[in-house]
């Protein structure tokens, strides 16, 4: 099921499979910021990435002593979701542990993901309670692709994203199994700014460590708007589209709590780089927040 939630600047969808965000507009103008899939292209929107990120080792891990199949990005993107409204601006969508996640994950849990309406920015929290006698290990993070080019007229050239007060940014390397390498690349920036182009993503997703202030614009050179998307509890951020083509049409800003598998570890649970260790009991927030405007 579809829910909206509105204030006096924006107008957001979520749906409550995977709690995905399905809409994100602003009240003037009616344009759609975020993508909204494609049979020929991806035909995600926005999906969920829990409990972990990115492929697995042929595809599965391993803790406490068992192996643990799990597809790509977990399980929480397929789930079903209950939901619950907070007025007419914030809204919560609710999973908990059960027998079939208990086979691909072995934690007791419950997860709220939480949309809030802020002016003209939309808060994402991702709020995790372990329900369980033992330590929790986790990772979480997002997957939401953007309209480039937002308005007619407009090339994907005329996009950029921008970092600001940084001059270059470095990006991890990937093996021909998307695993993440001890080697990274650097990009030069020109004013801050990365020019879009889809052979960018030759090597499929570039992932950052090192992004001033946790925060990110997606821009252009035809007029004001600008997407602003701010991550300070995420430790990394992905940017993915398609590459081989003149324009995917769309762009995923991805913030990240942890790395996808690296090629130099084993397939531990506990070893991967950024992996979350919740006490029994605790409950840990991230969150992220989007903002639209010309600021």
């Amino acid at each position: 099921m579809t829910y909206t939630i509105s204030n006096e600047c924006l107008r957001v969808s979520a749906y409550s499979l995977g709690a995905e965000l399905r809409s994100l507009r602003k009240q003037a103008g009616g344009v759609e910021y975020l993508w909204q899939g494609a049979a020929d292209s991806w035909k995600g929107r926005a999906p969920l990435l829990f409990p972990v990120i990115g492929r697995l080792k042929r595809g599965s891990y391993s803790f406490g002593g068992r192996t643990y199949a799990m597809g790509i990005h977990g399980f929480a993107k397929d789930a079903q979701f209950d939901a619950t409204m907070r007025g007419e601006t914030c809204l919560s969508f609710f999973l908990r542990d059960s027998p079939q996640t208990l086979e691909l994950w072995p934690f007791e849990f419950e997860l709220e993901i939480r949309y809030s309406l802020l002016g003209s920015a939309l808060r994402k929290e991702h709020i995790l309670r372990n329900r369980g006698a033992s330590p929790l290990l986790y990772e979480v993070g997002g997957h939401d692709g953007y309209n480039v080019p937002l308005l007619p007229g407009e090339e994907l050239g005329d996009y950029y994203l921008e970092f600001e007060g940084m001059d270059s940014i470095r990006t991890r390397c990937l093996d021909s199994q998307i695993m993440v390498t001890r080697e990274s690349r650097t990009l030069e920036l020109e004013d801050g700014r990365l020019r879009l182009d889809t052979s960018l993503f030759d090597g499929d997703s570039l992932i950052l460590e090192e992004v001033a202030g946790r925060k990110v614009a997606l821009a252009n050179t035809r007029n004001a708007e600008r997407i602003q998307v701010s991550f300070p509890d995420f430790a990394y951020l992905g940017l993915w589209s398609l590459a081989g083509r003149s324009s995917s049409g769309f762009i995923c800003i991805e913030p990240w709590s942890s790395l996808p598998d690296c090629d130099y570890l084993g397939e531990e649970l506990e070893d991967k780089e950024g992996v979350r260790h919740l006490a029994p009991g605790a409950t840990e927030t991230l969150a992220y927040t989007i903002e639209l405007g010309a600021f």
